[in-house]
């Protein structure tokens, strides 16, 4: 999202409270949960440790393990359709997905540039992450693994530079930066997020409670933005695996003021995100996504 947040939050309000005083102006004349991603840490830092063995610098692929060897050999025939980001720490396991060809493209593109000086004993039992790469068919077919930011392969541990590029591949939620804005990889929400972000008005907000519920629309400024808020704003918390639970399911429609609809999905506290096969439906927890429904009154 262009600019920072501030920025944006300054932008929507200004936007919309343009729009509530032109409205008032012509009425006068005439918006598998998992462990907590609070102990994620960045991926990877090299260790501050030495290498118990080091050697001229090398290229990390010469030592990835066999199924890698071969993601790389087919790359443009038989490309993974997704990659897994997985953390493990002190407060558990966490796991972020990522669909498509750029995903995957550019997960392996990082991982390549990556180079290996050394190798040592170092290890850590709660200081782990590796990238798992998944098939069509939903199978792994290759996973990069790092411990205290050393990678892991062949039954060894190298110390290696050069890890760079993982910090900018499409796992934001792993590197602290859990906010809406960097989770949730929704084009319809990154859409939304544009389009507001430009100073585009919202003419009414919509929620729609599951299994034949009730349904409020509001025109009101004040409803709008508070709702409109209260998603843009929201920290995320968890993610994972949906489960097939729809706990206080409901969906919260905004309808811009070129007619425009966008329709998001909440169940269990979370924002759901369908995935394509195989990744399939993803929860992002947010406390305050279970009051959105008592917004609009």
């Amino acid at each position: 999202m262009h600019g920072s947040r501030e920025a944006f939050r300054r932008s929507i309000f200004t936007s919309l409270a343009v729009a509530a005083l032109a409205a008032a102006l012509m009425a006068g004349c005439s918006a598998n949960s998992s462990e907590p991603i609070d102990d994620a840490s960045p991926e990877p830092a090299p260790t501050s440790q030495p290498p118990s063995t080091t050697y001229d610098k090398r290229p990390a692929l010469e030592v990835l393990n066999d199924d890698m060897q071969q993601i790389y050999a087919n790359r443009d025939t038989g490309l993974p359709v997704a990659v897994k980001y997985m953390v493990a720490g002190e407060g558990g396991i966490t796991v972020y997905p990522a669909y498509g060809e750029d995903a995957v493209n550019q997960t392996l593109d990082a991982i390549a540039d990556i180079v290996v000086v050394g190798e040592t004993d170092m290890v850590a039992e709660d200081n782990s992450t590796g990238y798992i790469f998944i098939a069509e068919d939903g199978s792994t077919v290759g996973v990069v693994s790092f411990n205290m930011g050393n990678l892991e392969a062949g039954g060894k541990i190298y110390v290696v530079e050069n890890t760079g590029g993982l910090s900018t591949l499409p796992f934001p939620a792993a590197f602290q930066r859990e906010d809406i804005w960097s989770v949730i990889p929704d084009p319809t929400l990154l859409e939304f997020l544009t389009r507001c972000d430009a100073g585009e008005g919202i003419q009414s907000a919509t929620v729609t409670m599951a299994e034949g519920g009730e349904s409020k629309t509001s025109t009101s400024q004040e409803d709008i933005i508070n709702l409109a808020s209260a998603l843009i704003y929201a920290d995320i918390t968890y993610a994972g695996e949906a489960d097939g639970s729809a706990t206080n399911a409901f969906d919260v429609t905004f309808t811009m003021d070129d007619g425009t609809e966008f329709t998001f999905r909440f169940a269990n506290g979370s924002y759901i995100y369908e995935f394509p096969e195989p990744i399939g439906a993803w929860e992002y927890y947010c406390s305050s996504f279970k009051e959105l429904p008592n917004i609009i009154k």
